[in-house]
């Protein structure tokens, strides 16, 4: 499908690169694929619960559950469903910081 797509910031629960392309992974447990380069999409974000975790991921907080420090990953979770992500080292203290912020 091409064409314009409306999501609303509280229905995306991650942002993954994917190339040249941004998937959105989303509250309804559909992705949808935007032609946007991943940093284009977060500047467009305005929300302070929009996190960058890795050169390729942007978290929602709002869904953020755990951050373990040991696996450098965090967990996102919605409707029973855990998400694990990889955080890059150096965005784990920065990703720590800013949930302490909320």
């Amino acid at each position: 499908i091409s064409g314009i797509v409306v999501i609303e910031p509280e229905e995306i629960i991650y942002i993954e690169a994917d190339g040249n392309y941004s998937r959105f992974f989303l509250t309804d447990g559909k992705s949808q694929v935007i032609t946007s380069l991943l940093h284009k999409v977060e500047e467009q974000l305005r929300s302070r619960k929009f996190i960058r975790v890795s050169r390729s991921v942007i978290i929602n907080a709002s869904y953020l559950k755990r951050i373990n420090t040991k696996q450098s990953e965090c967990v996102l979770s919605w409707n029973k469903i855990e998400y694990r992500i990889r955080v890059s080292q150096e965005r784990l203290r920065f990703l720590i910081e800013k949930v302490r912020e909320m």
